[in-house]
């Protein structure tokens, strides 16, 4: 235990929210209020008086960059952006609303309300796109909100939501409003109870996090869309959840309880280092996620890995130009040909082919660079996902063997899914 700060009154404290470079803490006054301190002292720091309403309850605080600015909400239909000694906030929005989000990049926000997912301008609260969530036709709950909780991906390309009536969690592009993965394995809830679920990314990305109301945290991979971890323990609702920054351990709240798990005790009995390999290209997803933590552990896999998957070499810009134009040639070998060789580039090939788009290809080479574009963001295969699993296995080892490792990948051809995976694997590390 780090510190005890003491509370008068009966309710104060939850919810609460750090910084971002932790200089400054924020916890509710409820009802109405908000106090701030400063963590190197633990002495209050300034207060902001929202209301005197007896039902004006503090429902979730969120700092943006910089630390002077926060995005509030409370009430049942009230959110704000307030900068810290301010008398009045800079905006607000009044709707029944449920769920709220901050970008890490603090550009947008993200609320949930009767109509969806409401994704907002964090600078004047003007609304940029609505995702829409609409209820079961078979409930027979009055309330409209659905989205229970939300979440940003580290990049803030990503947007994750779980429902108090469904077991399904939700993820969305921000940019287009567009499905990238619907993650299913968690029940329908067998009664209703709203509010009281959960949903993480890691730092990297790579994994969600969700609770729900069957007790269980679930640990999902991004990039497949499958479950890695199941993790049971709670005995109610799993409310809150959060991993470290390095993804070796997760947090989680249900009921009255808080775990930590560590999330490379799944490991397996096997040894063999090509067996593991392999493993690593498995689609079972919660098969190639126990040769990773396995690997993790063992002092030689930096070296073995360095030998399996070297740095993507660079790609010459002018060769993947060409290739993106010949998919608007007449000859249907010359076509076919360029077609494989961008596919094998994946993302490398990514801005090239953005870039033809832009150069009014005719509607059938049109169609070839969409459906190019397309197969960057749909589920991965296992044989797909390995390397970013070998990232993993590294990122969880920490040692400065791995590290060195990461960091050769991480130098390889900009755009190629070994070294963006590296780089963030690297980022979260340092």
């Amino acid at each position: 235990l780090a510190h005890t700060v003491n509370f008068t009154g009966e309710q104060y404290g939850v919810p609460f929210a750090f910084s971002q470079d932790g200089k400054t803490f924020a916890c509710a006054l409820q009802p109405g209020g908000i106090r701030l301190y400063d963590p190197a002292t633990w002495k209050p720091a300034n207060e902001i008086k929202l209301s005197a309403h007896m039902d004006d309850y503090v429902r979730a605080i969120a700092f943006l960059p910089g630390g002077t600015t926060l995005i509030l909400h409370h009430g049942r239909d009230q959110v704000e952006r307030r900068d810290i000694g301010a008398e009045k906030p800079t905006w607000t929005i009044k709707e029944d609303m449920l769920a709220l989000a901050v970008a890490p990049d603090g550009k947008r926000v993200a609320v949930s309300n009767a109509k969806g997912v409401s994704i907002r301008s964090a600078a004047d609260g003007s609304e940029e796109r609505l995702i829409p969530v609409t209820p079961d036709a078979e409930s027979r709950v009055a309330y409209q909100v659905r989205a229970d909780a939300l979440a940003f991906s580290p990049d803030g390309s990503l947007l994750a939501m779980t429902r108090w009536d469904e077991g399904d969690v939700f993820v969305w592009d921000v940019a287009t409003g567009s499905e990238y993965r619907r993650l299913v394995g968690h029940p329908v809830p067998d009664h209703t109870r709203i509010g009281e679920t959960t949903v993480t990314f890691s730092a990297d990305g790579r994994w969600l996090a969700t609770g729900h109301a069957d007790r269980t945290t679930r640990v999902w991979e991004v990039a497949t869309g499958k479950e890695a971890l199941r993790l049971i323990g709670h005995d109610a609702t799993v409310s809150g959840a959060s991993f470290s920054r390095d993804g070796r351990t997760l947090l989680t709240t249900g009921g009255v309880e808080v775990l930590l798990w560590d999330l490379r005790s799944g490991s397996t009995a096997t040894t063999n280092l090509d067996t593991l390999w392999a493993d690593l290209a498995s689609d079972d997803a919660g098969k190639a996620y126990k040769a990773a933590a396995t690997l993790s552990a063992r002092d030689n896999v930096p070296e073995f890995l360095r030998g399996k998957l070297p740095p993507v070499a660079a790609v010459d810009p002018e060769r993947v130009a060409k290739l993106v134009a010949e998919l608007d040639s007449g000859r249907f070998a010359v076509r076919e040909a360029a077609k494989k060789a961008l596919a094998d580039l994946g993302g490398a090939a990514q801005k090239a082919l953005e870039a033809g788009l832009k150069k009014g290809p005719s509607a059938e080479g049109r169609a070839r660079i969409e459906e190019l574009l397309t197969r960057l963001v749909k589920p991965l295969a296992g044989t797909e996902a390995r390397e970013a699993r070998a990232v993993q296995a590294l990122q969880w080892s920490g040692t400065a063997a791995a590290r060195a490792v990461l960091k050769e990948w991480a130098a390889g051809a900009a755009g190629a899914r070994l070294t963006e995976e590296a780089k963030r694997g690297v980022g979260v590390m340092e």
